[in-house]
């Protein structure tokens, strides 16, 4: 199946720890049974989609997204998604993790990580309906998945990347406003489909 960059097990359990220090408070948000064992489970690679690059005449992503050194974990209990976490590594740069690297590579574990933040969001349940489509779809383990935002149009997407040829790139919606007019799986867009729908639209004034 299509593969997602992941932590490693002893860098997990760390940031278990750190973010169990928020989980009281998100259990008392969610409503959920003081008894309720609420865990880290999948996580994948942040990339970001800046604005100002959308415009930009190229429809190679390998080329306009950037590495956010962050990473994504689903929060769940019981094995249902019911939050989601965001964390980084500190004291180094953002890994830059490059389409030509080994399938296996994995973290170097830092000393120290900094947890953004726990978010009790629907983004948690759909980005585990959107995960559970791909690994269903995409049989292909040379196929690389990441997880792409832009806060400018309020979207996000898994960014499917086949790693014997990087041109070959797929796009699949977890979230996004409707004037963009996506549609969730089994849609899915090639970059260009997915670049001309941003465009079309203006997007969040701000500075993203």
């Amino acid at each position: 199946m299509a593969t997602f960059k992941t932590l490693p097990d002893d860098v997990v359990a760390y940031l278990q720890t750190k973010v169990g220090l928020s989980l009281p408070r998100t259990i008392d948000a969610l409503g959920l049974a003081e008894t309720s064992k609420v865990t880290l489970n999948e996580n994948v690679d942040v990339w970001q989609l800046p604005s100002n690059l959308v415009a930009e005449p190229s429809n190679d992503l390998n080329l306009l997204a950037k590495p956010t050194g962050e990473w994504h974990l689903q929060v769940k209990s019981e094995d249902i998604p019911v939050a989601y976490a965001r964390c980084g590594p500190l004291g180094f740069a953002p890994t830059d993790w490059s389409v030509d690297a080994p399938t296996d590579q994995s973290v170097d574990a830092p000393t120290d990580w900094s947890v953004d933040g726990v978010f009790q969001s629907d983004l948690a349940q759909k980005i585990d309906q959107a995960m559970a489509w791909i690994d269903s779809n995409f049989q292909n383990e040379n196929i690389l998945v990441r997880l792409l935002v832009s806060p400018a149009y309020q979207l996000h997407a898994f960014w499917l990347i086949d790693q014997d040829e990087p041109s070959q790139q797929t796009i699949v919606i977890v979230d996004a406003p409707d004037e963009y007019l996506f549609q969730k799986p089994p849609q899915t867009y090639s970059p260009q489909q997915f670049l001309d729908s941003l465009r079309s639209v203006r997007h969040v004034e701000g500075i993203f």
